[in-house]
């Protein structure tokens, strides 16, 4: 197969072109495509094996030319000559990421309580598991296996490769002679009346009927016996109640808040295995702070991001906003406060009572439910 010669365009400019193609011609310059575009302008495509001797010759005869363009390949190998440099820099970066998205740079404990991280490090090491190495070369399974029977108070162990980390997860022992039990009562969560209990563990506090206030205990965590001793049981009951609960807001129709004035600074910082630099010089006195956080190599897991943190200023301003403009806001928000207190009810019962006192609303609502904890 033979490939076609490169050829390359010309913008040439100047008179007489029939004397000039007649030159060409003479001088066996090959001319593969002619057009001409204006009295004294024409394009013409020359062979690149011809291209100096093109050059020098329109140079002595003082014709103007411009290279239109050449073909992909011409280009391509222009291109990569003038920025070899480039080219190579973005090959050994590229083979750098992918070297370093194979390798090992931290390891990550979790689950010790009377273990400490450096007793497990040096197991690691002694049977050279340590850092730096390709992910290929840790065998995980044997990690576990070493631990457990390296380390007396490992019961389980596992370990994982997650990005640049090896993370292993580790549970300990328990020693049942040392065990000390701390149950605690059930007490009441609101101001309530109970309707019925169902006992299962422990010692009731309370009758059927009886009101407790929040916080007093309704059954305790032991049981006692006859001959005077007691013991130690986790306290367990299903209670049926009758609950009364309220939630009141204050509002000042006339009050202060701080409002943005639209100024802002903002700073942009690249954050490394969580070291950066901290030196802000924040010219507000009373700000609100953003922060966005951005991943820019997340998809070669290196542990680099971008922190951009904007502070907006803020000044202390006085508002009138009418009451009769927040009232629903308030109430509703006063419900959405009491169901988060109460769950599991029925037969509800919700109201509200405002009362305006020394120039200022208190808005009260009540939740009356009978509900079961």
């Amino acid at each position: 197969m033979v490939l076609e010669e490169e050829k390359v365009t010309y913008k040439v400019k100047g008179l007489n072109f029939k004397k000039f193609l007649d030159i060409l011609k003479k001088e066996n310059i090959e001319v593969c495509l002619l057009q001409k575009q204006e009295y004294n302008l024409f394009t013409i495509q020359i062979k690149q094996n011809a291209i100096k001797k093109f050059l020098e010759l329109t140079s002595k005869l003082n014709y103007e030319v411009e290279e239109s363009s050449s073909s992909f390949l011409l280009s391509s190998k222009k291109t990569i000559r003038k920025n070899k440099l480039l080219f190579i820099s973005v090959i050994l970066i590229g083979l750098l990421l992918v070297f370093s998205c194979n390798m090992v740079y931290k390891i990550e404990i979790y689950g010790l309580e009377t273990l400490s991280k450096q007793q497990v490090i040096k197991v690691l090491d002694d049977n050279n598991i340590k850092l730096y190495k390709t992910k290929s070369s840790y065998n995980l399974d044997n990690i576990e296996i070493l631990l457990k029977s390296n380390l007396d108070k490992v019961s389980f162990a596992s370990a994982i490769i997650k990005g640049n980390t090896i993370i292993i997860n580790i549970n300990e022992k328990i020693n049942n002679d040392n065990l000390i039990y701390d149950y605690k009562p059930i007490v009441a969560p609101f101001d309530c009346i109970i309707k019925n209990i169902n006992l299962k563990s422990g010692t009731l506090a309370v009758e059927k009927g009886q009101t407790f206030k929040k916080g007093e205990i309704i059954v305790f965590p032991y049981i006692d016996y006859k001959d005077g001793t007691q013991l130690s049981v986790k306290a367990e009951a299903e209670i049926e109640a009758y609950a009364e609960v309220s939630y009141t807001t204050k509002y000042l129709e006339n009050h202060t808040q701080f409002v943005r004035t639209g100024n802002k600074v903002s700073f942009n910082q690249l954050d490394f295995y969580n070291f950066k630099h901290n030196d802000k010089n924040i010219p507000f006195k009373h700000y609100q702070e953003e922060i966005k956080v951005d991943y820019p190599f997340n998809n070669f897991i290196l542990p680099l991001k971008q922190v951009k943190t904007t502070y907006y200023e803020l000044i202390e301003k006085t508002v009138y906003i009418p009451f009769e403009k927040v009232k629903q806001n308030i109430i509703e928000e006063n419900k959405r406060m009491l169901y988060n207190t109460l769950s599991n009810t029925k037969n509800q019962q919700v109201f509200t009572h405002i009362n305006y006192e020394d120039n200022v609303y208190y808005v009260t609502t009540y939740l009356k439910a009978d509900v079961v904890f």
